[in-house]
């Protein structure tokens, strides 16, 4: 399901709790969107332990920031990779 950029963090949360999925996938363009969005799965985490946050944005980003194992990748591969890593 994508819930596109209008929607507010409170309208994120309360369709997470509504729809209790397993995994939530975030893009970023920037480090800062990217700090925000670390920070936001991480609250998400402490509410609902059960749901696993990736993140879709410039990898060189991730490098820096040593965020590897959040990074979903750019290729089916990648993805499938990143679905079968423990949680």
């Amino acid at each position: 399901m994508y819930m596109g950029t209008g929607l507010d963090e409170e309208g994120i949360l309360l369709a997470i709790e509504q729809l209790q999925p397993k995994y939530l996938f975030i893009s970023f363009d920037d480090e800062r969107e990217l700090e925000e969005a670390v920070e936001f799965i991480d609250l998400l985490q402490e509410k609902n332990e059960n749901i696993s946050g990736g993140f879709i944005g410039r990898k060189g980003i991730g490098d820096q920031l040593n965020l590897q194992n959040i990074l979903i990748g750019n290729t089916k591969e990648e993805w499938d990779g990143w679905l079968k890593m423990p949680e």
